[in-house]
């Protein structure tokens, strides 16, 4: 499936729990509050809103740079992208089956990569990984979306080999097992969109208060819809 619109325009900066969110709900669960804790009460929605403004900030510098990739970009390309795909609609530049290692792209060459609604089609991540890890400049940002695992849009197309959790990356990161294989990243930013508002208060409460590890355990009884991270590339 592909998401053509303003909807990927660039990526919703929104981290997976701001230390202020943290630090928020140990703050609830105390039966006696002090005075500290009370301050910082008033005060966290002021630094849950720098945090993620910084954050939208980064993201937003790396997407307006000039070296960009749209991996399975489709017949809708934003022609300030590179665009490759295994078909040749109008508009892409490598006409290239992504599942075929290595691409015909150069070593180093993009600041900025997309993959909107991709990964869940492809069978070995590992080197669809290794290969956005190659064609990336050093700190170059990476865009995922996907559908959770829990989203009936995971499973109604018949093309969707993997069923991702919010947390499919992390072998990838720090001290992950997939690390050698793929080539290393590190985590800027990931997080879920709910269905309507009063359909999903419970998962977005707990989510919110203690974070999406905690969510996930059950997000079959609370589903989400699709997921959103932000990759630096780490040479």
């Amino acid at each position: 499936t592909k998401r053509i619109g303003k909807i990927d325009r660039f990526p919703a900066a929104a981290v997976e729990q701001p230390r202020s969110d943290r630090l928020l709900a140990d703050a609830y669960c105390l039966k006696t509050v002090d005075i500290g804790s009370r301050v910082f009460m008033l005060l966290a929605p002021i630094i849950r809103f720098v945090e993620k403004a910084a954050t939208y900030l980064e993201a937003r510098a790396k997407y307006n740079m000039k070296r960009k990739l749209d991996i399975g970009c489709g017949r809708f390309k934003d022609p300030s992208f590179t665009g490759i795909d295994r078909y040749d609609w109008p508009g892409v530049d490598v006409v290239w089956d992504i599942e075929k290692v290595p691409w015909p792209i150069e070593d180093n060459s993009f600041d900025y990569i997309k993959a909107i609604h991709v990964v869940e089609h492809i069978n070995d991540q590992a080197g669809f990984f290794r290969e956005i890890h190659r064609v990336a400049t050093k700190n170059a940002i990476v865009h995922l979306e996907t559908p959770h695992y829990s989203s009936r849009d995971s499973w109604a197309d018949p093309t969707h080999v993997r069923h991702m959790s919010l947390f499919f990356t992390d072998q990838m990161t720090g001290n992950g097992y997939l690390v050698d294989t793929t080539g290393e990243f590190e985590l800027v930013n990931r997080r879920v969109n709910f269905g309507p508002l009063l359909g999903s208060m419970r998962a977005r409460l707990i989510s919110k208060l203690f974070g999406y590890e905690k969510w996930e355990r059950s997000a079959f009884k609370m589903p989400a819809r699709n997921i959103y991270i932000d990759l630096k590339v780490v040479k």
